[in-house]
């Protein structure tokens, strides 16, 4: 899987964000199904590359562990109800950080 797609993947599984259904260059935050606003531009939200996106990620969860690791980074979410932790691994820590946020939604992804 590319990285336009793991980021397609991380802003509507992880992020809870949605693509405009009128302009569909755009994410936007949907809550009780209704749209709430602007999120991101979608080509401007990178977070498979780009750690600055990536950090957007890492602070939808409570407890995230990044390491680096012999040939890249590892990065570990532990989640609570139940308890459970997600491992991402990767060459670099954003990639890392989707992998691992991916699992913890439920989503597994080859890259």
């Amino acid at each position: 899987m590319d990285s336009r797609a793991i980021d397609r993947l991380v802003a509507e599984k992880v992020m809870g964000w949605v693509q405009g259904e009128y302009a569909k260059d755009k994410w936007y935050y949907k809550k009780n199904e209704q749209i709430q606003g602007m999120a991101k531009f979608i080509n401007d939200w990178n977070p498979s590359t780009n750690i600055a996106d990536a950090w957007q990620v890492v602070e939808k969860f409570e407890i995230v562990e990044i390491n680096r690791i012999m040939d890249g980074y590892s990065c570990e979410i532990t989640l609570f109800d139940p308890f459970r932790i997600r491992r991402g691994e990767a060459k670099t820590a954003p990639l890392a950080i989707c992998l691992a946020a991916l699992k913890a939604v439920g989503v597994d992804v080859e890259v």
